[in-house]
């Protein structure tokens, strides 16, 4: 496929996601904001913004029904047996619009240079 066809395809799908109706407010409600609870304080080290720090995380979907505004479950680490690892500070990206819930421990970090 030449250029020109690919560009028309693309527009034409930016133009179709365009149209797609909003979806409204999820069925378990949204949150008020962002809200950190700290299950248990570790002794470890603290990590700073650069470092590469494994942690081991659960995400469930917000829903206010149930107790602990904890909805269906949709990933964790701890099955796999593998901590997450990332550099701290490099702004992940969550999907946007979908009020979530995580707990997560920190397992590891390794100081940035």
């Amino acid at each position: 496929m030449t250029t020109l066809p690919r560009l028309l395809l693309f527009a034409a799908t930016l133009g179709l996601a365009a149209c797609a109706p909003d979806p409204g407010p999820p069925p378990g409600g949204t949150p008020d904001g962002l809200e950190v609870r700290v299950l248990r304080v570790g002794d470890g080290p603290v990590a700073r913004s650069g470092d590469v720090v494994k942690a081991h995380y659960t995400g469930w979907l917000y829903d206010e029904r149930e107790p602990g505004r904890q909805g269906a479950e949709f990933d964790s680490s701890r099955p796999r047996g593998e901590p997450l690892v990332f550099v701290l500070g490099q702004g992940r990206v969550i999907p946007p619009h979908q009020p979530l819930l995580f707990e997560v421990e920190l397992v590891g970090i390794d100081a940035a240079p």
